[in-house]
């Protein structure tokens, strides 16, 4: 035997089965997922709903329009796009500014001392922001970027390119820089010099936290995205685990029952999950001919998979029906529960040995 129990055999056929259907649900929904564009359709509410534009999605269409955005679309042909399933944060942040600091069109890419400057004047115009500017100016705001420090920033470059202007000048006369005056404007540059590397840095330093401030901001709201699709996803998968376990007839009392009193078909199912899971990688499932070769296997095997009549209790066997139905049922709520789950517990059942441990060459 390759347990020590006929109800561990027993178990390991019954996940054995939860597993090939649930991997048979997964790729259909992924199947379906993927010609409705689901995934792209919910990243694009989630945009929405991060732009602070549920309603009118005027600005969501500006952010799909953007180049950096079309980028990532596949083209169909006719000058129409797919929406991408997938939005790096990079960008995410790249297209928000620029859609946030305005300027002329064909201007370039804006900066985060124009974005800063643009949404201040604004402010001070009386205009009201809208919630994702606001959102932005808090994050700007938190990662110590002020227009302070940018107009400190730009007020020591310019002094500083007003002194080489003016040493400039100085050397092109017949004076001396070892003069008094030559001196000073020698030592005035190079203090300028490290005022303004200083500033830089610091500056610097604001910009890749503000950055990673509204990268953060983005993946956080993505996350509750994933979660949107995965529950949304979840629906599915229920629907067609229903589905699937009626048209396969997978009613998990009559596996149960066939298990128990056929030693022999419980050992060769037991066996059959052993060599399959053992060659499986949880990240990367199988394809779905594999997984309908295996469970054509069962069926072959003698499982009571399918509508056979032989499979089917009586036609007046009232409560045989109303059994097979909650079987079926049973078989629905376990599957739903994912491959993941039942590849690993079933992957801990296997290892079980009939002596416990197995014992070092």
């Amino acid at each position: 035997m390759l347990l020590n129990s006929a109800v561990l055999e027993v178990i390991v056929g019954l996940f054995f089965v939860y597993l090939l259907l649930a991997l048979i649900c997964s790729a259909i929904s992924e199947w379906t997922a993927g010609i409705l564009a689901l995934r792209a359709r919910m990243l694009r509410e989630g945009i929405a709903n991060l732009l602070d534009d549920p309603t009118s999605q005027a600005l969501a269409g500006e952010f799909y329009r953007h180049p950096l955005v079309q980028g990532l679309s596949r083209k169909r042909g006719a000058g129409s796009r797919n929406l991408p399933s997938y939005i790096p944060a990079a960008v995410f942040v790249r297209v928000l500014l620029d859609l946030t600091a305005r300027g002329e069109a064909g201007a370039g890419h804006r900066t985060w001392s124009e974005v800063l400057a643009d949404l201040c004047a604004r402010i001070a115009a009386g205009e009201t922001l809208r919630g994702i500017e606001q959102e932005l100016l808090r994050q700007l705001e938190a990662a110590g970027l002020n227009q302070v420090k940018v107009a400190q920033l730009e007020q020591v470059t310019a002094q500083l390119a007003t002194a080489r202007d003016a040493l400039a000048a100085f050397d092109l006369s017949d004076a001396s820089k070892d003069s008094a005056a030559g001196r000073f404007l020698v030592d005035r540059v190079a203090q300028l010099d490290k005022m303004v590397k200083q500033f830089e840095d610091e500056v610097n330093a604001t910009l890749n936290q503000a950055q990673a401030n509204v990268e953060n901001y983005f993946n956080e709201t993505m996350g509750r995205v994933s979660g949107w699709y995965k529950r949304h996803v979840q629906y599915w998968i229920i629907g067609i685990a229903l589905a699937v376990s009626l048209l396969l007839n997978v009613d998990t009392f009559a596996i149960v029952d066939d298990l128990m009193i056929e030693p022999t078909l419980r050992t060769a199912v037991a066996e059959l999950a052993s060599k399959w899971v053992a060659v499986q990688d949880r990240q990367n499932p199988p394809p779905l001919p594999e997984t309908l070769e295996q469970q054509k296997q069962l069926e072959t095997l003698g499982l009571p998979l399918g509508w056979q009549p032989e499979n089917l209790p009586a036609s007046n066997d009232l409560a045989g029906w109303l059994t097979k139905l909650l079987g079926i049922i049973v078989t629905t709520i376990a599957v739903s529960l994912g491959a993941p789950f039942w590849f690993d517990l079933l992957n801990k059942l296997v290892n079980l040995r009939m002596s416990g441990a197995r014992p070092t060459t």
